[in-house]
């Protein structure tokens, strides 16, 4: 079972700019709402893909007679449709069931009046359709490819650097910013490493509890998770194509295993230097609002001969600046801004070959898409491994 620590609620990661003007209590009270929201969210589901569907039906129906009869399938389609947002409204009413005591260290107690609750905005619909497709990848065996071709080279690295016959993964200990729904970090601990997920994000936070601690049968729950995709589809069927989960049972890992979730920003939870063995991110880096603040925490809470293991498939970097604006540095202005964080100087041009500063291989640049590189310092030896 995974342990979930509310970590988050003491600092108020969710409202970075209120944290900065509110008291305590105001603090609280923010976060408190912004709880209940994200549970609006879940249970106002059902209302909001029934209103795209009455707006679809109302558009075809607009259409003259004889238009109407040359697409004999949109009618059926849209019913279909309507019955897979019942199917998915369970579930995700299962999920927010225990959400009220899921952390060990805090209580956002019931809404103080029942009666405010509100339809909930496109932006946390569109969060929550998100989350929903998110079981696809870390859950189902439909995802397994997708999830496969993420996670598995972390892994692999993982184990090349600390294999089990040299050290007692045990005491390896493991993070994992950025866990979602909690995949990567299971399969981590499955393989005996002390591991533990973080996540700021409550429609993460709720899934992942529900399904790491409330799903035991293999494949025993459906999810519709392309019901809301109205165009770019094949065929009207895929558009109600199902998915099953958990592929896995999550309550199997090993009795020893030391697994853990905690809520929270990730910049203000991990603040204890060299503490960690292993970082390991996946698309991570790339939801930073300001990517330099993320290498620094990593460079910070890495032991000395820890190791950072990172993978961007399409690389991407943006700081979002509080009017909105991106920046994006290209490739090279990142790997610079790592060999600078990291105090790793001077960094040669021609990444693609080993580079070698008194004795110590440097960097290694694998490939232009999956690539991974070393970074030594002659006296800690941390490693940073971006895949």
């Amino acid at each position: 079972m995974a342990e979930t620590t509310g970590e988050a609620a003491k600092g108020g990661p969710y409202f970075h700019k209120e944290r900065i003007k509110c008291s305590p209590e105001e603090e609280a009270k923010l976060e408190r709402q912004h709880f209940w929201r994200i549970i609006d969210a879940f249970r106002f589901y059902r209302v909001h893909v029934e209103e795209q569907v009455k707006r679809a039906e109302r558009q075809f129906l607009s259409l003259p007679k004889r238009h109407q009869n040359m697409l004999p399938n949109v009618m059926s389609n849209l019913a279909r449709i309507s019955k897979c947002a019942d199917h998915n409204q369970e579930v995700l009413q299962a999920i927010i069931h225990n959400s009220l005591h899921m952390f060990e260290n805090i209580e956002y107690g019931e809404r103080e009046d029942p009666r405010k609750a509100r339809p909930s905005t496109t932006f946390d619909m569109d969060k929550l359709k998100s989350t929903i497709k998110q079981f696809v990848r870390d859950w189902s065996d439909v995802g397994r490819a997708e999830r496969d071709s993420c996670y598995q080279p972390i892994i692999q690295e993982i184990q090349r650097l600390f294999p089990n016959d040299q050290y007692d993964v045990s005491k390896v200990s493991v993070l994992v910013p950025g866990a979602g729904l909690g995949r990567l970090a299971w399969e981590i601990a499955r393989l005996g490493y002390t591991c533990q997920g973080n996540e700021w994000s409550f429609f993460m936070l709720f899934s992942s509890n529900f399904v790491l601690n409330r799903c035991e049968n293999l494949n025993s729950l459906t999810l519709y998770p392309w019901i809301h995709q109205f165009s770019n589809n094949k065929k009207s069927t895929d558009q109600t194509r199902p998915i099953t989960f958990p592929d896995i049972n999550p309550q199997s890992l090993p009795l020893t295993s030391d697994f853990s979730m905690v809520a929270g920003d990730f910049v203000e939870v991990y603040s204890d230097p060299e503490s960690w063995d292993c970082v390991a991110t996946c698309f991570f880096i790339d939801t930073a609002h300001n990517v330099i603040e993320y290498v620094e925490t990593i460079w910070k809470i890495l032991k000395p001969g820890g190791v950072w293991i990172n993978l961007v498939l399409f690389f991407k970097v943006v700081w979002k600046w509080n009017w909105g604006t991106p920046l994006e540095p290209d490739l090279g202005g990142f790997k610079v801004l790592c060999c600078i964080i990291l105090r790793i100087w001077p960094m040669s041009s021609q990444l693609n070959s080993a580079m070698k500063i008194s004795g110590q291989r440097l960097l290694t640049l694998a490939s232009n898409l999956r690539w991974r590189k070393s970074l030594f310092r002659p006296r800690t030896q941390r490693t940073t491994t971006l895949c």
